[in-house]
């Protein structure tokens, strides 16, 4: 049996960046992925020829000498990929109900101070103290700025400082002040309780420049695969994992639903820890850890819509939208099904031959609890009912019915329509209930959001979007932390900067 120096679980952004530095740096790497399709989040699909992005709406810190682009040049990505920057004076715009004001999020620090404050000039100041603590939490985290963590983590100071309390503490204008937090569904923000460092890390990315990937984001998982296989690395796809057996408390060998084994000197597994240590072969290690990974927070699930509509009745959006029934903008924790979706993210995906309206909303769990015994993806697949499919479309006719009033044009203009809820996240990103960003960060619960890259087994690892930070550059930084005991971080981090 072929022995290979790292074996990874799961082909998610983590994971295929931790399999490029590694074999990039010498050591001979396998990785199993259980779908057809690489990526996860960074999976597409094809509806009426248009192709739809699973989880990649848009990425930021992507101009030259910003971290993201330093981070992608050395993995190989950046001058392969087909990128379109969004507009400079609002990437993202903020509107409400019954306000016919659109708000911008500007990219570059001075210009997001002056398009609010041409709004809100008595708060000028107020969004100046703001951008200046973004930057100087993001200075805090060193993987945020190239440079050689002291632990095994994100850690920063500003871990119980709330993102709404701070934020009003220097905005007086109370409408200004949820327009700062607007696009908090990104890290579905709960008020008193999100750190101010996970908005600050968020948030300070797109600041500095925000993109979207042409025509999908699989392409930044197909360029990694293409980089590793040329690495000498092995990648298989339709091989899901079983278990894992264990020797001498060490992980030895990973044995495949189908009944195929694979062995290695060391492990990293980009699943959720809680399903990795069930698939454990001890079982007093496997059932009290998973067990502990399982009683924490997790963030809220979600749904979202994808309308294929004729070219001509929409114009190109060359940003987000992010619409409220009122002004308050916190209000992605409270899932309320009478009054749902009290906010939507709005955007359409960059094509030149196709013209998609996507909306992404939250949706509790609970609302799909009836079908949780039900699997959608291959090799496993079960009919989930006519009721489920009553429900799900009863979701989609409010949310088209959303659309329509803010988009009059495209009404009769539908060619096709495609909704993932909880349990599409769940069954093909492999996330537990569909959770959108993996354990929720809290200020009454900080070390929740610290989860050691190395597990209780010492030659078994762990990265992925429950580590640190989710998100494209979040999990990018985590899959360097990952790599961290197997690396000189030093010397690749050098090369990052210098790249």
């Amino acid at each position: 049996m072929e022995k290979y120096d790292v074996a990874i679980i799961g082909s998610g952004l983590g994971g295929l960046v931790s399999a490029q530095i590694l074999s990039k740096n010498g050591y001979k790497v396998l990785v199993l992925e259980k779908n057809e399709q690489f990526g996860g989040a960074l999976q597409i699909f094809k509806r009426a020829g248009a192709t739809l992005d699973t989880g990649v709406h848009y990425i930021g810190g992507l101009d030259k000498g910003q971290n993201l682009y330093q981070y992608f040049k050395y993995l190989g990505l950046i001058d392969k990929l087909s990128l379109h920057q969004l507009d400079k004076n609002g990437f993202d715009i903020i509107t409400f109900d019954k306000d016919l004001q659109e708000y911008p999020l500007a990219q570059g620090y001075e210009n997001f101070v002056e398009q609010l404050a041409s709004f809100f000039p008595q708060e000028r100041n107020g969004l100046q103290i703001y951008i200046h603590k973004i930057q100087e939490i993001c200075r805090s985290v060193e993987l945020y700025t190239m440079q050689k963590p002291k632990l095994d983590s994100f850690y920063t100071p500003y871990h119980l400082i709330d993102t709404k309390s701070y934020i009003e503490s220097i905005i007086q204008d109370k409408k200004l002040a949820n327009i700062l937090v607007g696009n908090n569904l990104l890290y579905a923000g709960v008020p008193g309780k999100t750190p101010l460092y996970v908005h600050a890390l968020v948030t300070n990315s797109y600041i500095q420049s925000a993109w979207r990937c042409k025509d999908g984001g699989n392409q930044i998982a197909n360029i990694l695969v293409r980089h590793i296989r040329e690495n000498g690395g092995t990648i298989i796809r339709n091989k899901e994992v079983a278990s894992i057996r264990l020797k001498d408390n060490l992980a030895s060998t990973i044995i495949c639903a189908d009944g195929e084994e694979f062995t290695a000197t060391h492990f990293i597994s980009n699943i959720t820890p809680s399903k990795t240590y069930a698939l454990l072969s001890e079982e007093v290690l496997r059932k009290n850890v998973k067990l502990k990974y399982e009683q924490q927070t997790r963030s809220i699930a979600g749904f979202t819509l994808h309308a294929i509509i004729k070219k001509d009745s929409l114009d190109y959006m060359n940003y987000n939208r992010y619409h409220f029934k009122e002004h308050n903008t916190w209000v992605n924790h409270a899932y309320n099904a009478v009054n749902w979706p009290e906010n939507m993210m709005i955007y359409t995906p960059y094509s030149e031959k196709h013209r998609v309206l996507g909306a992404m909303c939250v949706m509790d769990e609970h609302e799909v609890a009836g079908w949780a015994n039900t699997k959608n993806v291959a090799p496993i697949i079960t009919s989930r009912g006519a009721a489920y499919e009553d429900w799900k479309q009863q979701k989609i006719d409010i949310v088209l019915q959303r659309l329509i009033e803010l988009y009059p044009t495209i009404k009769n203009n539908i060619l096709e329509v495609d909704a993932s809820t909880p349990l599409t996240y769940r069954d093909y990103l492999n996330t537990i209930n569909g959770s959108m960003y993996g354990y929720s960060k809290s200020i009454d619960e900080p070390y929740n959001a610290y989860i050691p890259t190395v597990s209780k087994v010492s030659n078994l690892h762990f990265t992925g979007q429950d580590i640190n930070l989710h998100g494209i550059l979040g999990v990018t930084l985590s899959a360097f932390l990952t790599c961290m005991p197997f690396v000189d971080m030093d010397k690749i981090l050098n090369e990052v900067r210098s790249a």
